[in-house]
């Protein structure tokens, strides 16, 4: 009984990482042995890099408008109060 007892903890680790080790060893990701699936992963993933890009610019973009918002308020209530 005891030497049950002393293995549930590595049996229970062996079989939570087993299938983490099977999956990530199976599913290698890039590795594909035909080029044109190869390449067109590629394509996929400069894609998702550009799409990335093209977000982080519109969000300087669209900060930018809003600063000069806050500029164009700011410089009108000024003119208001005659600055």
């Amino acid at each position: 009984m005891k030497i049950l007892n002393s293995l549930k903890a590595p049996i229970c680790i062996f079989f939570f990482i087993l299938p983490l080790v099977l999956g990530c060893s199976v599913f290698r990701g890039k590795a594909y042995n035909d080029p044109r699936v190869a390449a067109q992963a590629e394509i996929v993933d400069l894609r998702k890099i550009e799409l990335k890009e093209a977000k982080q610019r519109e969000k300087a973009a669209r900060q930018r408008l809003k600063a000069a918002k806050n500029e164009f308020k700011a410089l009108k209530s000024r003119a208001k109060r005659g600055y």
